[in-house]
């Protein structure tokens, strides 16, 4: 009998730390999603009050390096998109971050369209692609690739003073 009771607290051990572990993990993700959110509430703002127009590359720069620096077990990706949109007939290359197949736009000249598609396949005949494909890997691997250093830390400042 005593190896059955050894048994069912090993059980009920393992019970209470798997959902200990759920609950962590669920606390964690919501976290997580807050801080970004907040991120790129801020970010929109700035480039909102500041007519910040074409600095994508920029902005997923500086939410990539905010996201891996505060959260570096994401899985959080770089990847050039085409963004299309029906209301306005425009096609735009562009830069995003993908967490775990979901996209985040940092940019809010794209963010305030209300019917745009992204796209991430197929779109290496585009002429800017092979730019925003090296950004893309250089930021991923963890190199800075910016189109405007002084927008940059612009930026950051404002977000730094709003925490």
């Amino acid at each position: 009998m005593k190896y059955f009771h050894s048994k069912y607290n090993n059980i009920k051990f393992l019970i209470l730390t798997s959902y200990l572990y759920i609950m962590v993990t669920i606390r964690f993700i919501k976290n997580k999603n807050i801080t970004i959110q907040n991120l790129l509430k801020y970010m929109n703002l700035y480039q909102h009050n500041h007519n910040i127009k074409n600095k994508c590359i920029t902005n997923t720069q500086y939410l990539y390096s905010c996201i891996i620096n505060n959260f570096p077990e994401s899985n959080i990706k770089a990847i050039p998109v085409i963004c299309v949109s029906n209301k306005y007939k425009a096609t735009i290359m562009h830069m995003v971050l993908k967490i775990d197949e979901n996209i985040i736009d940092p940019s809010y000249d794209i963010n305030y369209i209300s019917d745009v598609i992204y796209y991430e396949y197929g779109i290496d005949q585009i002429p800017d692609y092979p730019h925003f494909l090296k950004c893309s890997q250089d930021i991923n691997n963890g190199h800075l690739c910016l189109s405007d250093v002084n927008y940059y830390y612009d930026q950051a400042d404002y977000i730094e003073k709003l925490y």
